[in-house]
């Protein structure tokens, strides 16, 4: 099937704020126009982009989740109940998609660059940690609006999830993603 199905709207956004009298960074994220509304509030410390708090909402289900140097606390609450657990965190876990579009802005990206990462993943309403690899893995011409945009195309793999960015290079920062899934093919392109 080649029809093309809109699944809604993505809004992140990135603000200066300030947690516990901390100054941090904040990442919310939202979509709407989806069957199912969803949005999550990453608190990251300014100076070294460690996570602080996390709170995400999917329809009913909630999920809070407060970090130390090396573990993450979280308490969720869904239909089936609530529940809290605790999880090991690897320094430098990417958190939220917002938080990849965000640190992909920032990486010196390159021919060739290559990283190690950890992917923070829900699997069964439990977080974990996935060892992972962001790659840039060629340059292309985007069409972006009225012009076209120069980008790295950039892999991430973590596990069995495997999604490619175009990373703008002037200003860097992400303008599409592609994912394949069960269903089809998954795109978002940035929309100003």
């Amino acid at each position: 099937d080649t029809s093309l199905v809109p699944l809604g709207t993505r809004t992140v956004s990135i603000a200066e704020s300030a947690m516990a009298g901390v100054s941090d960074w904040l990442i919310a994220e939202s979509r709407t126009g989806t069957a199912i509304s969803t949005s999550d509030s990453l608190h990251l410390h300014r100076a070294d982009l460690t996570p602080m708090r996390w709170t995400a909402r999917n329809g009913l289900s909630q999920l809070a989740v407060s970090f130390t140097a090396d573990s993450m606390f979280a308490a969720v609450q869904d239909y089936q109940g609530r529940g809290s657990f605790v999880a090991g965190l690897p320094p430098g876990a990417l958190i939220t998609t917002g938080m990849v579009d965000g640190i992909l802005g920032l990486l010196p990206l390159a021919a060739g660059y290559h990283t190690a990462a950890s992917v923070v993943s829900i699997e069964s309403g439990a977080p974990r940690a996935v060892p992972a690899t962001i790659d840039v893995e060629r340059e292309e011409q985007l069409p972006f609006g009225a012009q076209t945009a120069d980008c790295w195309v950039v892999v991430l793999r973590a596990g069995t999830l495997e999604k490619r960015y175009w990373v703008a290079k002037t200003p860097q920062r992400v303008v599409k993603t592609e994912q394949q899934t069960p269903a089809g093919l998954l795109t978002e392109t940035l929309v100003e």
